[in-house]
């Protein structure tokens, strides 16, 4: 199922005017994200996933961005329905970086994962982990509990 949501682009529709609206006055780092973004917005999953490590590997110092594009590589795996891969690079991402500020959102990436690919005992683990550390992120909230209420139901 294709319920991915993609909040961060606008004019997803229109691919080349959503990349240079968002990346205007962008490092390149900036610039490449948006276009990874774009990519995913637009379900060319390998092109997201190629666009972020190209952050990833041209941008190594730029702290900005880098996280979030390796975050965005387990989104885009997930996407694409590579369950295997969403969970083993979102949970070396998260092993590497233990405090970083979207931790939960990680975790429920790592839990949903496990839901889609029919581990329930492990979704549930890692949405309830995901849920220790969602602080006052209300919506990260919403989603862990309706993802928990359907593991349960």
């Amino acid at each position: 199922s294709k319920a991915v949501q993609f909040d961060s682009m606008k004019n997803a529709g229109t691919p080349t005017a959503a990349v240079s609206e968002g990346a205007k006055g962008l490092s390149g780092a900036g610039k490449l994200f948006f276009e990874g973004e774009n990519h995913l917005a637009n379900e060319r999953f390998d092109d997201a996933i190629s666009a972020f490590k190209r952050v990833l590997s041209e941008f190594p110092d730029d702290t900005e961005y880098h996280l979030k594009a390796d975050m965005e590589i387990g989104r885009a795996l997930q996407a694409k329905g590579d369950h295997a891969g969403a969970i083993r690079h979102t949970s070396q991402l998260v092993q590497k970086n233990p405090k970083m500020p979207n931790v939960g959102d990680a975790l429920f990436l790592i839990g949903r994962s496990y839901k889609e690919s029919g581990d329930r005992a492990k979704a549930q683990s890692f949405l309830k982990r995901s849920e220790s550390v969602a602080g006052d992120n209300s919506a990260l909230k919403r989603k862990i509990a309706k993802a928990l209420s359907e593991l349960e139901g």
